[in-house]
């Protein structure tokens, strides 16, 4: 089954990604993860998934994944960001996900506290806070805004 809308997948943060080998082809890893506020702990002895920390998207659930892929971070400043779509500076504008997952990143310990809700972010963008809006792949090929993180 293709996943044409990315609805299927969970969406989240990758805290720790260590695999055992200098480069892609290393065979095994160890993966801690938070998907909407639940953590997991993965240690794979024959897949490694090739993955940094940050926001991800991840195939199965909970120790089940299958599979796990970053997601990319809007390098543009947004213009405005509504809880519902945000426009960045260049004129293109994402939806934001109905299911978005939304974390507060603390740069002091470097960690992702799972926030849950589009309120949370609204309330930091009008606060001014910096906020990280990620997608699944570009807009003008159906992408959504799937992660937001904010500090």
């Amino acid at each position: 089954m293709n996943n044409v809308t990315g609805d299927s997948l969970k969406y989240g943060v990758i805290t720790s990604a260590k695999s055992s080998g200098k480069n892609s082809s290393a065979t095994s890893g160890n993966y801690t993860y938070d998907i909407k506020g639940s953590k997991y702990s993965l240690s794979s002895s024959n897949t490694n998934f090739n993955v940094s920390a940050g926001p991800a998207m991840f195939y199965g659930a909970g120790t089940s994944v299958e599979k796990m892929k970053n997601i990319t971070r809007a390098n543009l400043k947004a213009q405005s960001f509504d809880g519902s779509t945000v426009k960045f500076t260049d004129g293109t504008t994402f939806k934001v996900a109905a299911d978005v997952a939304v974390y507060e990143y603390k740069t002091s310990t470097e960690t992702y506290s799972y926030k849950g809700s589009i309120t949370d972010a609204l309330a930091a963008y009008k606060a001014g806070k910096t906020l990280a809006y990620c997608y699944d792949k570009d807009a003008d090929r159906g992408g959504q805004i799937r992660v937001i993180i904010y500090q």
